[in-house]
């Protein structure tokens, strides 16, 4: 038998891999449907993004992205996020 829970807090850490999203202080500006689809549902469900360094770095002028994200519904528990040094020969950082 399923039973249903109600969760305290909830955590997605992850690649999203959504390059054309610009992330803010209050949430991020989208391009593309995609993009704003994924916004509007972290929107809905009350999810806050709380990395605010690049994680990817490319290229030869050391151009950077926010690809990895840690989201949750209780930010106030996240104390603090850092990037680590790239594994190996690794390009990203890891938070």
């Amino acid at each position: 038998m399923i039973e249903n829970k109600i969760c305290d807090a909830v955590v997605v850490c992850g690649d999203f891999n959504f390059l054309e999203i610009s992330w803010t202080c209050d949430g991020g500006n989208a391009s593309g449907e995609n993009e704003m689809r994924f916004l509007e549902g972290l929107d809905e469900s009350f999810m806050i993004q709380c990395v605010d360094f690049p994680t990817f770095i490319y290229g030869k002028n050391g151009d950077s992205s926010l690809l990895d994200l840690l989201l949750t519904s209780e930010p106030e528990r996240v104390l603090e996020v850092n990037a680590l040094p790239p594994l190996g020969e690794a390009d990203k950082a890891h938070i």
